[in-house]
């Protein structure tokens, strides 16, 4: 009979408010990724219903330490989420009709892995959004430029990079963002 024991150690900084940003955000990946293309001009009650299934979906997959009340969580969660896959500007990348990659991996010169959140091919070139909950930081913008220069090597042609702060909600070019703003 064979056992294999999988350890995963969370550092003492994680614990309070900083777990439960960790978490949700997972959580709200989670759901990104389990959420179909939506139909085009979708309305907020179908918003609604997918946001609800890949919720579920993404609870199910959730560290039991993370997952506190799941009821309150969906409702947390599902609210930014739905409030942010209705700003105008994001609706064409989860809409039917776009060749769109979720989680995908990416491998640098040094052999790192570098992990996507959603690659969205468009006429105009390829687009990479980063998804983000919680506050600005400056290293997000380093994060999805590193992803936007490894890409651009890929397709060989620009790459457009959002960071998509889901709370707020907001989409932000990274070639426009200013860093006063960023913590």
């Amino acid at each position: 009979m064979r056992l294999d024991l999988r350890v995963k150690r969370y550092d003492l900084e994680l614990l309070g408010e900083r777990a439960r940003e960790i978490g949700y955000g997972e959580i709200a990946h989670k759901a990104l990724y389990f959420l179909p293309l939506l139909p085009k001009g979708y309305k907020r009650a179908v918003l609604n219903k997918e946001v609800k299934k890949a919720l579920k979906r993404a609870l199910a997959l959730t560290d039991p330490r993370f997952r506190e009340d799941f009821a309150m969580v969906e409702e947390f969660l599902g609210k930014i989420l739905v409030k942010a896959l209705l700003l105008p500007e994001v609706r064409p990348f989860f809409e039917e009709g776009v060749k769109a990659y979720k989680e995908i991996e990416l491998q640098d010169e040094k052999g790192e892995l570098h992990r996507v959140d959603r690659l969205v091919l468009t006429e105009q070139g390829p687009v990479v959004i980063d998804y983000k909950l919680g506050a600005r930081r400056k290293e997000h913008i380093a994060q999805v430029k590193r992803y936007q220069k490894l890409l651009s090597k890929i397709y060989g042609q620009k790459v457009c990079a959002y960071l998509f702060y889901l709370e707020e909600p907001i989409l932000l070019d990274i070639e426009q963002i200013k860093q006063q703003p960023l913590i």
